[in-house]
């Protein structure tokens, strides 16, 4: 699947998403919310996005800004840096249902470190002993709610590691420059047609259409 820009000035640079394998990926875990509702998280498959760069620029493929989509847009801080984050797609295929938004680095001269600044902020550990998953360093901390007050995690696979764009902590964006990042959750029934989008550091996005 292709993502493209959401911002006009700045060159995006895409992050590796989830692939089409997690189309496949099922409710497979349950927790109890705040509300007393559960939060619903999806499984199987290991997380894309996986970060491969060492201590160097983002980079990636570079597209133009017209083909993203502009859901919404917030302005804040990632890594000491003034950042701002567009909500580029909600779209739920069969189970699942992906978010995609971009961070933009809106600094005239400081790079900007991604990191841990999506992340739940927990070091998770496999079903493995011993095998550390990347979850500080991706976007596990995105999560949605229903106007049921449902609120759903991001999907995991068998080994604990989300279905998410991780790997994050070599990935740094130059001054002006944009990175694109999913997470992908089980989707809600056919019934529920918005979601709001909860984003580490920039709050919620209220009210937004499912592209089904």
């Amino acid at each position: 699947m292709t993502y493209a820009p959401s911002r006009p000035s700045p060159r995006l640079l895409r992050a590796t998403v989830v692939s089409a394998a997690l189309s496949a990926l099922i409710a497979v875990s349950a927790c109890t919310g705040g509300d007393g509702d559960q939060a619903e998280q999806g499984g199987q498959g290991q997380g894309g996005g996986q970060g491969t760069q060492q201590g160097a620029s983002a980079s990636g493929e570079q597209q133009s800004a017209r083909e993203l989509g502009d859901l919404g847009s917030r302005e804040g801080i990632v890594d000491r840096v003034p950042a701002t984050v567009v909500l580029s797609s909600v779209s739920a295929q069969g189970q699942t249902l992906t978010v995609t938004f971009t961070v933009t680095n809106d600094s005239e001269s400081d790079r900007m470190s991604i990191g841990s600044a999506f992340s739940n902020d927990l070091d998770d550990t496999s079903g493995d002993a011993g095998q550390s998953s990347a979850e500080r360093n991706s976007v596990d901390g995105v999560y949605l709610t229903t106007e049921e007050g449902k609120r759903y995690l991001v999907g995991r696979g068998e080994n604990g590691i989300c279905a998410c764009s991780s790997g994050l902590s070599s990935v740094s964006v130059d001054p002006g420059q944009s990175y694109t990042l999913s997470a992908t959750f089980a989707a809600p029934p056919e019934e529920v047609e918005t979601v709001t989008v909860h984003i580490p550091g920039y709050g919620a996005f209220e009210g937004v259409g499912i592209a089904r």
